[in-house]
C-alpha cells in the first residue's frame, strides 16, 4: 500500500482528460468510482495491458493487477507536459514554424523526453491546435472585416517580421457595397514614389462567400519600380461600379496620405467604371488603356467577324 499523498493527477493528451501515477513508471486512467474508492486501469489497457489499481483515503494506493502488456515509463509525465506546452503555444497564432516551437519548448527537458516529441508525430496535433484558435470562416465581407479588425486575429495578416500588417482598411461605397483593402505601410510608402500604376481585377481566386458573385473581384494595384512589376495593394471588391471604385481609390489615397508627387500614368482595361473613377480621383494623370486587353478584345472581334463572313 502506498500513501494517498503520493498519488499525482496530471492532464492527459485530450481536453479535460487526466492520468494518475505514483512516480513508479506506471500510469492510469479512472475506470470507475464506487464506495469512495477510485478504480484505475492502465493507460495502455486498450493495447492489452491489464494493469489495475485503486486508491481511497482509508486504504491508500494499491496495485490490484499486474501490468502484463507494458513496461515502466518514467518519462511519460514529462512527455505529456512537453506536449501540452507545445500545443498551448500553437494556439497563440504567433508567426513561427512548428519546428521552431518544438525546439524552443523542448529546452530543459532530458533527451529521453525530447526524442519522443518530434515534429513527425506532433504535426497533426499541432495543426488541430492552431486551427482551433482560428475564427470561423467569414460568410461575408463584413464578417471578414470584423475578424481582421479584432486585435486577437491581427497576427493573421502580420508580415513575417511582425513589424507591419497586410490588412489596411475596409470601406463602404455609396451604393452600399463593401470592400476590404490589403496594403502594408511599407507598400504605401513605395506607392507614393511610383510614376506608373496599373489597376486590374481577377475573378478566379475570389473566396467562397455569399455576398460575392459575378460582379465581384479581387482588384490589384501594381506599380513599375525600376523596370520591375511590383504589387502594392489588393482589394476584395463586392461590386465593380463607379461608386465602388471611387470609394476604394479614395481610401487608398487616404492611406498613402493623398501624396502622389511622381504619379504620371494610370493604366487599366477599358471598363467604363474604373476609367471614370480614375479620372475623378487622379485629375491631371494620364489614363492609358492596357495593350494586353486591347489585343485580346481585338482578336476576339476578328474571330467573330471572320465567322460572320464565312457564313
Amino acid at each position: 500500500m502506498v500513501n494517498i499523498n503520493r498519488v499525482r493527477r496530471e492532464r492527459g493528451s485530450r481536453k479535460r482528460s487526466w492520468f494518475y501515477h505514483i512516480n513508479d513508471g506506471y500510469h492510469y486512467h479512472i475506470n470507475n468510482i464506487r464506495n469512495r474508492k477510485v478504480y484505475l486501469k492502465c493507460i495502455h489497457f486498450g493495447k492489452h495491458c491489464h494493469g489495475r489499481a485503486l486508491y481511497s483515503r482509508r486504504q491508500g494506493f494499491i496495485h490490484t493487477k499486474r501490468h502484463d502488456g507494458c513496461r515502466r515509463d518514467r518519462h511519460y509525465p514529462n512527455v505529456m507536459r512537453l506536449r501540452r506546452r507545445i500545443l498551448k503555444r500553437c494556439t497563440s497564432l504567433e508567426v513561427i514554424s512548428f519546428r521552431e516551437i518544438i525546439t524552443q519548448e523542448s529546452r530543459g527537458f532530458p533527451i529521453g523526453v525530447t526524442s519522443r516529441v518530434r515534429l513527425a508525430n506532433m504535426r497533426s496535433a499541432m495543426q488541430r491546435a492552431r486551427y482551433s484558435a482560428l475564427p470561423p470562416p467569414p460568410q461575408s465581407l463584413e464578417e471578414l472585416t470584423a475578424i481582421l479588425q479584432d486585435p486577437r486575429y491581427r497576427v493573421l495578416t502580420a508580415t513575417s517580421d511582425g513589424r507591419d500588417n497586410l490588412y489596411a482598411a475596409s470601406v463602404n461605397a455609396a451604393d452600399g457595397s463593401h470592400h476590404v483593402i490589403f496594403m502594408t505601410r511599407r507598400m504605401a510608402r513605395v506607392l507614393r514614389q511610383l510614376k506608373i500604376l496599373f489597376g486590374d481585377g481577377t475573378f478566379k481566386t475570389l473566396p467562397n462567400m455569399e455576398d460575392l458573385d459575378a460582379a465581384s473581384q479581387i482588384f490589384c494595384v501594381v506599380g513599375n519600380w525600376d523596370h520591375t512589376v511590383l504589387p502594392v495593394a489588393w482589394v476584395l471588391m463586392q461590386a465593380r461600379t463607379i461608386p465602388a471604385y471611387t470609394a476604394v481609390l479614395s481610401a487608398i489615397q487616404d492611406l498613402v496620405g493623398n501624396v502622389f508627387p511622381n504619379l504620371e500614368t494610370f493604366i487599366s482595361d477599358f471598363e467604363p467604371a474604373i476609367r471614370a473613377s480614375v479620372i475623378a480621383q487622379f485629375p491631371g494623370v494620364t489614363l492609358q488603356g492596357c495593350f494586353f486587353h486591347l489585343v485580346r478584345v481585338s482578336s476576339a472581334f476578328t474571330v467573330k467577324l471572320k465567322n460572320q463572313l464565312l457564313k
